[in-house]
This record gives structure tokens, C-alpha cells and sequence, in this order.
């Protein structure tokens, strides 16, 4: 899947910038020819288990609910970007799922390192009857103010989010570029999400075909 298009399904609600930050809220509503039980699990291990992270931790608090620390690096760049949420999911009935994340930016047992940058980030996801996802989510980032930091931050961004090989365009306004790098993020979990349910898919006709 092209991560790097927009498909149009991310809608912006608010989106501020400043010298230092950038905070972006929308929401992002996808239909998925599948049970409510299979769409909740494919997506609680898209939260839960992070693919392009060098450096991940997660411990179960319970069944339902996940602490997880994430450090962001890129080869060649000084930047890094350090993140801890804790996720938590309930069933409301056999049709209705929800799934919560929140960050912790002041954990005194895990402080973040000294020249770390920070993502202040919640998102809720209802999982419904009909099997859509609607995610409502917010980003609060705070980059570099040097320009080399900051074109080291993009380039990790773009590692995590884009295809290899694509990038964000240099010449947006700094509310596009926030828009842009909310809808990339958006978009690559979503990838994540249908990649998961394609394994599923795969594993029930091996299975279906051995018997």
C-alpha cells in the first residue's frame, strides 16, 4: 500500500503551528469487510506492537491494558524523538469495541533523555457493528529550532511513516507540513492495520486447506 498518497480519509479538525511546536487534531473513519473481533485485533497489535522502532518496550499492566515506550532514531541524523503511552481497550458489547491511547510525559521511573525531542499524542478508536474504525487523535510536537535539526527530524519522520524512498515536500507551510505528517502517520497505520487482516486472511486458508 502507498503510504505516501492521501487517500482523503484523514479530516482536520484543528491544526496550530508556532517557532517551536505543532499541534494537529482530526479524524480518520474506515469501513473493513470483516468481524468487529478480527478488526479489534488487528488493530490492538497494530498499537501495540510498532514495526519500524529500533527501540521498543512494553510491559501488560492487565489483559486489557499496555504500557509501551518507543525511541525513534534515523541513521545519520542527531535527532531522536521519545515517546511512552499507556493503551487500554474495552468491549462495550459483541459489536462495539473501544481503544484508547494516551501519553505519559512526566514518568519519573522512565525519564526521557536530555536531548530528546517529545510526541504528546492521545487517540480513541471506536470499533462498531458495522466494522468501521473511527479514530480520533491529536499530535503535539515540539521540533528543533535549527534548520539542520529540523531537516534531521523530517528525515526521521519520513522513515517512520513514508514509503522508502519518498519524502515530505520542503516548500509547505508549516500547517501543511503538520497536516501532511498527521495524514502520513495516519495512513501508515492504517497500512499496518489491513497488513495484519491480510495475514489472518492467509493463515485461515492454510489452515482451511490442510483440513
Amino acid at each position: 500500500m502507498d503510504t505516501s498518497s492521501d487517500d482523503g480519509a484523514f479530516s482536520h479538525r484543528h491544526v496550530s503551528t508556532g517557532p517551536d511546536q505543532f499541534y494537529v487534531e482530526g479524524m480518520r473513519c474506515v469501513q473493513y469487510q470483516r468481524s468487529v473481533a478480527s478488526v479489534a485485533d488487528a488493530v490492538w497489535m497494530a498499537m501495540t506492537s510498532p514495526i519500524h522502532d529500533q527501540n521498543t518496550h512494553s510491559f501488560a499492566i492487565d489483559q486489557d491494558t499496555i504500557y509501551v515506550r518507543v525511541t525513534f532514531e534515523s541513521t545519520g541524523t542527531s535527532v531522536k524523538v521519545e515517546s511512552s503511552v499507556i493503551l487500554k481497550r474495552r468491549m462495550v458489547d459483541c459489536n462495539h469495541v473501544r481503544l484508547v491511547f494516551r501519553s505519559i510525559l512526566d514518568d519519573e521511573a522512565h525519564p526521557f533523555a536530555a536531548d530528546s525531542l517529545t510526541s504528546n499524542k492521545w487517540e480513541r478508536r471506536r470499533l462498531s457493528c458495522a466494522t468501521y474504525t473511527k479514530a480520533t487523535s491529536a499530535r503535539d510536537q515540539h521540533p528543533p529550532s535549527g534548520s539542520k535539526e529540523f531537516d534531521d527530524l523530517l528525515a526521521l519522520l519520513e522513515s517512520v511513516h513514508l514509503d522508502k524512498g519518498k519524502t515530505f515536500a520542503k516548500d509547505m507551510s508549516p500547517a501543511e507540513l503538520a497536516k501532511d505528517i498527521m495524514n502520513a502517520s495516519s495512513r501508515a497505520f492504517g497500512a499496518r492495520v489491513e497488513q495484519l487482516l491480510m495475514a489472518t486472511d492467509d493463515e485461515l486458508a492454510a489452515s482451511s486447506n490442510a483440513c
